[in-house]
């Protein structure tokens, strides 16, 4: 079933979307990056005013993107909660998830530009990501970079995602 875009709603998830994001995590992950639910309970509840999801208008998810203020450079390890940072000067994109119906609809750009939006009003000057499930010329082609100067912790998080050949990345945010 294809989903028409003229149907579309963006909105802030909400703890009763946590079943259909783990089905919609469920069908895009490789075993190896899965997520316990109660830790994206955890996450939703940590930061609940960026974590959007994308749905059509018979309500079923199409797409969700979990993320958060952090520090450039910093490397969230796989299962790991989200974290406050006082001096955060990155929005870093930790789950970006699209339903096999909905791919090819431009629903990455849509939650990227609300992620983009969200840094430059939070005076953020990047985006960050780990780019896992070879995705990394699908972020490329949207503006990020791999970084390669990190630190040892940055390096052992990446490890954290078994058998991904994880790459950090960023996008600078002009204003």
């Amino acid at each position: 079933m294809k989903v028409k875009t003229q149907s579309l709603t963006i909105r802030l998830a909400k703890a009763t979307d946590l079943a259909n994001i783990i089905q919609l995590q469920d069908s895009c992950y490789s075993d190896e990056l899965f997520e316990a639910p109660e830790l994206l309970a955890s996450r939703l509840a940590a930061k609940p005013n960026s974590i959007w999801l994308i749905e059509c208008s018979d309500n079923k998810l199409l797409a969700y993107l979990f993320s958060y203020p952090a520090i450039k450079g910093h490397v969230a390890p796989l299962g790991s909660e989200f974290n406050d940072y006082d001096d955060a000067n990155v929005f870093y994109l930790h789950d970006l998830a699209i339903s096999e119906d909905a791919r090819g609809l431009g629903l990455s750009k849509l939650l990227l530009s609300q992620a983009e939006d969200f840094a430059k009003k939070a005076s953020l000057n990047a985006l960050a990501l780990v780019a896992v499930q070879g995705a990394t010329s699908f972020w490329q082609k949207a503006g990020f970079d791999i970084v390669t100067d990190l630190s040892t912790h940055a390096i052992a998080a990446l490890d954290t995602y078994k058998g991904q050949n994880a790459v950090y990345m960023l996008k600078p945010l002009v204003s």
